[in-house]
């Protein structure tokens, strides 16, 4: 039988029902449990934990992994500026507030961190790796505007 696997710790027979897999989990057929949830082994990478919804975390990983995302953001946004002919502090505030509301909403109800985790208060969650990600930001923006609006 086929079998689709998704690492050492998740392994299931795609032939199998839901209700056998039910009954081999203990449960009886009208039962309303939802499925279990995957557990995530302490070797994985941060960024397999990065979409895993409550995984636990180091220090080091919570900032790459926020420095990442606050990147890739930044990069979308200012393509997003630089395609629509936004100018001056409308692009910059809307980088601030859409930006860090998505870096913030991802780290506290996704990632689940509680408040000092990087060391000081929520804030510290806000400012992490802000300025690179600026940067990234207002390089994407001039070029694009640049490219889209004077070719």
């Amino acid at each position: 039988s086929a079998r689709v696997s998704s690492g050492p710790w998740l392994s299931l027979s795609s032939t199998m029902s839901s209700e056998s897999l039910r009954k081999r989990a203990g449960k009886g057929s009208n039962s309303s449990v939802s499925s279990p949830v995957e557990t995530i082994p302490a070797e994985t990478s941060k960024w397999r934990k990065a979409f895993s919804r409550g995984a636990k975390w180091e220090k080091d990983e919570i900032k790459d992994v926020l420095h990442w995302i606050r990147q890739s953001i930044a990069l979308v946004i200012g393509l997003i500026c630089g395609v629509l002919p936004i100018m001056g502090m409308a692009g910059s505030l809307g980088f601030a507030v859409v930006g860090g509301g998505l870096v913030y909403v991802y780290a506290m109800a996704y990632m689940k961190l509680e408040e000092g985790v990087l060391g000081g208060s929520h804030l510290s969650i806000l400012t992490e790796a802000l300025w690179p990600a600026y940067a990234t930001f207002l390089l994407t923006w001039i070029v694009s505007y640049t490219l889209v609006h004077f070719s």
